[in-house]
């Protein structure tokens, strides 16, 4: 029974009288049909109008005003606790998974939009850097995904690739992980030539600048336009993949969200703006 409820008959002047008496807060617009036989100055006992109230499927679920956060959207008695529409921060891993793939067509999206960049041929004209910069940052954006990161733990994008990709895609998916993890990310020796070499005189030096050490070796910086043209439709096949599957994936969350009423889901509060967080 609900906290503070009288069951001595009293007079009450008008509905939201009795609403405050109660203390209830209706979670969707509520059909006050059933009630408005209850006239004002009517003699009326509150165990009777709660259990009205609590009961009729017309007037949906009734809560406590002051639930506190953390809760259910579904307390124990099955009521349902969300009394404002909004956005709310919760713990769902239905969800949370949802948007890691999310997370994941946004470095895609970026590193396709880097490499149509790539397959231009004035780049160099424009500024020196600007080609190394759009190659490294493609490279680095699309392989984001499929290397280990503990704040995406749950959507598994590499195994995405073996359950989805065509042979061929992964073909190119790998050549680009490779191209990322010996020449962009960390160095193997991949587009850098590592022969140790040193510059001696036709004769005994007679003076440390007359040995030389600084390397003269190449060092590709860029794969040029015409690899640009070449990978892209993989770049462009590889982000329709994946925004397919998003659409799949929020059709079955929701779905599993519905049919399930939102058991898995811990309602933390109302969601707000963060500052994101740069510093390591």
């Amino acid at each position: 029974m609900h906290q503070g409820l009288i069951d001595l008959p009293r007079p009450y002047r008008s509905l939201r009288e009795l609403s405050g008496e109660l203390n209830l807060t209706p979670t969707r617009p509520v059909n006050l049909t059933p009630v408005l036989a209850l006239r004002a100055g009517s003699v009326l006992n509150l165990t009777y109008v709660y259990d009205l109230l609590h009961t009729s499927s017309d007037l949906g679920s009734i809560m406590p005003a002051s639930t506190p956060f953390p809760r259910p959207v579904f307390d124990e008695f099955g009521t349902y606790t969300v009394d404002e529409a909004g956005a709310y921060e919760v713990i769902a891993p239905s969800v949370q998974r949802y948007h890691e793939m999310v997370f994941a067509i946004r470095d895609l999206r970026s590193a396709h939009e880097m490499v149509e960049q790539c397959c231009r041929e004035d780049l160099d004209e424009i500024h020196p850097l600007l080609e190394q910069s759009l190659w490294v940052g493609a490279v680095i954006l699309y392989s984001k995904p499929f290397t280990r990161n503990n704040a995406r733990p749950l959507f598994d994008a590499r195994e995405f690739i073996r359950s989805h990709a065509t042979a061929e895609m992964r073909d190119r998916h790998h050549y680009l992980i490779t191209l990322r993890d010996k020449m962009v990310a960390h160095d193997d020796a991949l587009g850098e030539c590592k022969q140790v070499t040193i510059g001696l005189p036709y004769r005994r030096p007679t003076h440390r600048l007359e040995i030389g050490v600084d390397p003269p070796n190449p060092r590709v910086v860029s794969l040029g336009w015409d690899i640009a043209r070449e990978v892209l439709p993989h770049f462009r096949a590889m982000r329709g993949l994946f925004e397919g599957g998003r659409r799949h994936m929020r059709d079955e969350t929701t779905q599993h969200l519905f049919e399930t009423d939102l058991r898995e889901v811990t309602v933390l509060g109302k969601a707000k703006k963060t500052t994101l967080e740069v510093d390591p």
